[in-house]
């Protein structure tokens, strides 16, 4: 794109925003973001990292938010290039336009929207539209939505369509949503502190079929939910249900779709556990059935039942949510140990574990294929992931801080990364990382980690040191060696931040794998570069 041409478009939005009367108006404000992330790619034949299509080194993806607040109307658009797209990332992104514009006029219960918004209904089994740039995903539903608010009752009706890249699905999308809290219905509840919301959402998907197979053209889901809270305690559940939708994540297969969410914890100071229960029957609900993207062309979201892993080792073999079928629990349990006992300290000790177990729907006659009648409800013998953590956290004085454990995957790649023939890969990783705060509001963190796998890349070690030179700048160098293969990946860093600016520069030589966000993954080819990244808000 020519220089001119995105001079032109920051003028414009400059005119818009700033220099118009609006923005002189008693009480208007204007508020907004901006991110940017940028890298120059190298060539680097021993990790097959390559240059971006058609030999291009410079890859850009950003955005700038801009929205105007007067009284109970807001306004706002947001401005995105993608010159090229960074590795990773769709193709179809590769370009620049307007992705996001909206008006809303909240007055006393209800708001107003016209234009591209955001809503989720439930755990977004059935619907729910978000933005997460990390995965360059974008799904706002644009049409028209009013909401009505109360202490006892909340409402939402929409219709539109999904965004899709820059332009949007051709099919429409229609919904409606309540959420019901008795606690404000009987004043007893709260006295003797409980809270219990019920909900249900509908969704209902016209999509002209032009496959040339005989299929449904609308489809509709339902979902209903309960939250349930006695001081400490919860207790959720939520129960979903979608019509025969056949289309090309489930390779066109027929037959209806459910899920099943059940959670339950208990908190008090110094202990909490939580365990959840996930079971979900081709619930994958798209806007254009023809797409293969995990990324695009998503009405619903399937919250992801395994554990968020951190540590840099352990991100190697994230799982993604299986939407044609899994079933998996997890559970995490936390506590801590008193201060002033021998294994407490002066500062006390924090001990938390947790573990997810997922397999494949179970069948009846034991073959696990996707036209077999399923056992509802039932685990299969087929894994699909294991994860098991276990960390301390210890504070040992003022300045010294420390964490270790170990974390254990049993990570299905065939099915996870769609790599026929792969098999499992099995890993235990043992991770520690230790901060010293130093005079002058200086300090040093250093991570040391090793996994150890027999299987796909082999054992693996991890090593940072980051300074920080003051509380707005530090220096970072680390190494992940993957030296089974002699592999070492490299990274050397500086980031700034003052408010909420934050600004980092490095340069990073990174293996490929998959980027997963809530259970929605991305696969990330190997690259080499020099990365700039900005982000603030004003």
């Amino acid at each position: 794109m020519s220089g001119f041409k995105l001079k032109g478009i920051f003028f414009l939005i400059f005119l818009c925003f700033v220099q118009t009367p609006f923005a002189q108006i008693k009480d208007a404000r204007i508020s907004g973001d901006f991110y940017l992330t940028s890298q120059y790619y190298y060539e680097d034949e021993t990790i097959n990292a390559e240059l971006l299509p058609g030999d291009e080194t410079l890859g850009v993806n950003s955005a700038l938010q801009l929205n105007y607040l007067w009284k109970g109307l807001s306004a706002g658009f947001r401005y995105e290039a993608y010159l090229p797209p960074l590795l990773g990332f769709e193709r179809q992104l590769d370009g620049d336009g307007i992705g996001n514009v909206f008006i809303n006029y909240d007055h006393k219960n209800f708001s107003f929207t016209v234009g591209n918004f955001y809503e989720q209904f439930g755990s977004g089994m059935v619907l729910r539209s978000y933005y997460e740039p990390q995965l360059g995903l974008d799904n706002s539903v644009f049409g028209a939505r009013i909401k009505f608010s109360s202490d006892i009752i909340r409402l939402t009706a929409l219709a539109g369509k999904n965004r899709r890249y820059f332009e949007r699905d051709d099919s429409s999308i229609t919904g409606f949503d309540f959420d019901l809290s008795w606690n404000e219905v009987f004043k007893g509840f709260k006295e003797n502190g409980v809270s219990l919301d019920i909900g249900g959402s509908l969704v209902h998907k016209d999509e002209d079929n032009e496959t040339g197979l005989v299929i449904p053209s609308s489809t509709t889901a339902y979902s209903f939910r309960s939250d349930l809270r006695i001081k400490g305690f919860s207790f959720g559940v939520e129960y979903g249900y979608k019509e025969r939708e056949p289309h090309s994540l489930n390779q066109f297969r027929d037959g209806n779709g459910s899920g099943l969410f059940i959670s339950t914890g208990y908190t008090k100071k110094g202990f909490g556990f939580n365990v959840n229960w996930k079971y979900i029957k081709n619930m994958f609900f798209r806007s254009d059935r023809e797409s293969l993207s995990n990324v695009t062309s998503g009405i619903n979201y399937l919250p992801p039942n395994s554990n968020v892993n951190t540590y840099r080792l352990t991100t190697l073999y994230p799982y993604a949510t299986q939407g044609n079928g899994e079933n998996g629990i997890n559970a995490d349990l936390f506590f801590n140990i008193k201060k002033g006992t021998p294994l407490g300290g002066k500062y006390g000790t924090k001990i938390a574990t947790d573990i997810s177990y997922i397999t494949a729907l179970k069948t009846e006659d034991g073959s696990g294929l996707p036209n077999a009648e399923v056992v509802e409800l039932a685990f299969s013998d087929s894994l699909f992931y294991v994860n098991w953590n276990f960390e301390v956290t210890k504070r040992v004085n003022r300045q010294l801080r420390y964490a270790a454990g170990w974390s254990y995957i049993k990570y299905n790649q065939d099915v996870i990364e769609g790599i026929p023939g792969s098999g499992f890969v099995n890993s235990f990783t043992l991770f520690t990382e230790v901060s010293y705060r130093l005079p002058e509001r200086r300090f040093i963190r250093t991570e040391l980690q090793h996994m150890s796998a027999n299987q796909h890349f082999g054992n693996w070690l991890f090593a940072l040191v980051e300074y920080g030179w003051s509380p707005k700048l530090s220096t970072y160098i680390s190494d992940e060696w993957n030296y089974d293969n002699s592999i070492h990946y490299y990274s050397v860093g500086a980031n700034y931040r003052k408010g909420p600016l934050s600004v980092g520069l490095s340069y990073v030589r990174e293996r490929s794998g998959l980027i997963c966000v809530g259970g929605i993954c991305r696969f990330v080819p190997a690259s080499n570069g020099f990365r700039v990244q900005v982000n603030t808000s004003f």
